[in-house]
């Protein structure tokens, strides 16, 4: 497993993508600074934009909330929809599979740094977001709606955020995986998991579709937003968690069956 995440760190689409949750952040924060003297006519007390140049701890939040919907799915999935795959571009995947490695103890230690990668590009936007706020917002407590919290419960909400937000995306990441053992295009699972995501919040969008959205991988993304309400709720946040769960099994379990059945050839 360390050889594997020393490969994949090395990786010049790693660093691309560890750099992006550390830029987009600093760059957002700027327009932000930029735009500092109109933030306050735009948007409700209670929304988590509207309050995020109150203090460094409250552009985290921002922040990951921000990036939540879109660049963190195309990082997690280009982590996750990369490994099988690019080793099968570069013809290295059938040297792998004919030496004297079990093929689970292979996958797994793929998907083990994959998912990794993934946790850390997610923690890295919080991270990112609390020093680029804090330098152009300053230090303080975190602002919520109709009070505020110290440092201590602030950076404990945003660790159960940044927690939720990289459990949110794990169906996603498991998808982008199981595509990976498919095809030997390292693009095809990256696009198809990020036109998933895609699909699935418009979907959200359709009030017809009524509880069947409930079950959609999208539908409780940013729910961890709701504990830092007063008072805090946390019964979204659990249903999300539920609900990833059929399908990283799901996936999962496919994956492993076609990985074990791969054509060394192939």
């Amino acid at each position: 497993m360390i050889v594997e995440l020393i490969k994949q760190v090395r990786r010049l689409r790693t660093k691309l993508g560890l750099g992006a949750m550390v830029g987009l952040p600093a760059l957002l924060a700027l327009v932000f600074w930029l735009g500092r003297g109109q933030a306050g006519e735009r948007g409700a007390p209670q929304d988590i934009f509207a309050l995020a140049t109150q203090s460094g701890l409250n552009f985290a939040a921002a922040s990951l909330e921000a990036m939540g919907r879109f660049f963190l799915v195309v990082v997690v999935a280009l982590f996750a929809g990369e490994p099988v795959a690019g080793e099968a571009n570069w013809g290295t995947l059938r040297y792998l599979l004919v030496r004297p490695v079990p093929r689970p103890r292979l996958l797994r230690d793929k998907l083990v740094v994959a998912m990794l990668l993934g946790a850390v590009a997610i923690l890295l936007v919080p991270l990112a977001g609390m020093a680029a706020g804090t330098i152009a917002f300053g230090w303080g407590r975190l602002q919520i709606p109709f009070g505020s919290l110290g440092t201590g419960p602030a950076l404990t909400k945003l660790a159960i955020g940044t927690a939720y937000e990289a459990v949110s995306l794990s169906a996603i990441a498991a998808l982008a995986f199981m595509l990976s053992t498919m095809t030997s295009s390292p693009a095809g699972p990256v696009s198809v998991a990020v036109g998933a995501a895609i699909v699935s919040q418009i979907l959200d969008a359709i009030p017809s579709l009524g509880n069947v959205a409930k079950w959609l991988p999208t539908h409780y993304w940013g729910a961890w937003t709701q504990i830092l309400a007063r008072p805090p709720q946390s019964g979204d946040m659990l249903r999300g968690v539920l609900a990833q769960l059929p399908y990283v099994a799901v996936f999962c379990v496919v994956a492993w069956f076609w990985f074990q059945r791969k054509d060394i050839l192939s």
